[in-house]
């Protein structure tokens, strides 16, 4: 099996962009289990970069951790939200079949971009827990919450990828139709898909977003599906608290509604 860090290396395709610093976090997860294991709990703990606390009562290792790694993602979210921005400026300005094909390719990246830093989240939270939760309780919830406030999760959620490239080749299919109507042809017209130009479904929205985990792993479990994960951090909050699972749930449900919103 490939290590996660060498995918995510290999699909690093925008150096000049943020990215959820994959091996950094593994190197302090290292860390954090021996400085866990040696003070007991008793003493700091690391901070966002990885040096030590003097108040051990500011946070916990997990805290500290999840910290870390919000940060990275809020860089990230920082960088697609412009890169977004971008596509639809693009997209006012895209007439021709050349220009909306290389629109679509921005569009792609994007995707790619998403669901690299969303699993590289997911990963790294997983990897804390096995090797701290045994001492620490682990981190796990607290990632996916800071995971599930981010405009780069909340873009795979509401199926934004999906949205765009639709209303794309619905603009391909105008443009073609438009080309036979001024050619006088009749079969052009009559042999583009009315398919695109509806709106995707739900389940095409999540199917695209699987089709692109599944290209990056190169194998494709539920647990990486967004709905499952919105779900997953509501129930591991409800196993430590009911009042953080309340708090959780009314995190995901407002900024889900107010990303869909806007979209």
């Amino acid at each position: 099996m490939v290590r996660f860090g060498r995918t995510l290396a290999e699909h690093r395709t925008q150096p000049a962009w943020a990215y959820v610093e994959y091996s950094e976090l593994k190197q302090l997860v290292r860390r954090t289990q021996r400085h866990v294991a040696s003070h007991n709990l008793l003493q700091s703990a690391p901070t966002l970069d990885g040096m030590l606390l003097d108040s051990p009562d500011r946070y916990s290792p997990a805290e500290a951790f999840a910290q870390r790694v919000g940060a990275d993602l809020s860089r990230v979210s920082l960088r697609y939200s412009r890169e977004l921005h971008a596509i639809r400026d693009e997209l006012t300005r895209a007439f021709e079949p050349t220009d909306l094909q290389r629109v679509l390719t921005m569009v792609s990246e994007l995707h790619r971009y998403a669901c690299l830093n969303y699993l590289a989240a997911l990963k790294i939270a997983k990897k804390y827990d096995k090797y701290v939760r045994a001492m620490d309780g682990g981190c796990r919830a607290r990632v996916l919450l800071a995971l599930g406030s981010q405009p780069v999760y909340l873009g795979l959620r509401v199926g934004i990828f999906a949205e765009l490239e639709a209303d794309i080749r619905m603009r391909m299919d105008a443009w073609l139709a438009r080309r036979s109507v001024d050619s006088g042809s009749s079969l052009l017209g009559a042999s583009l898909s009315r398919e695109s130009w509806e709106s995707p479904t739900t389940s095409t929205a999540h199917h695209m977003i699987e089709v692109e985990l599944e290209r990056i792993l190169g194998t494709m479990t539920a647990r990486y599906s967004p709905v499952t994960v919105a779900s997953a951090a509501v129930a591991a909050a409800q196993a430590a608290d009911r009042g953080a699972a309340r708090s959780l749930t009314l995190t995901l449900v407002s900024t889900y509604l107010a990303y869909a919103a806007v979209m």
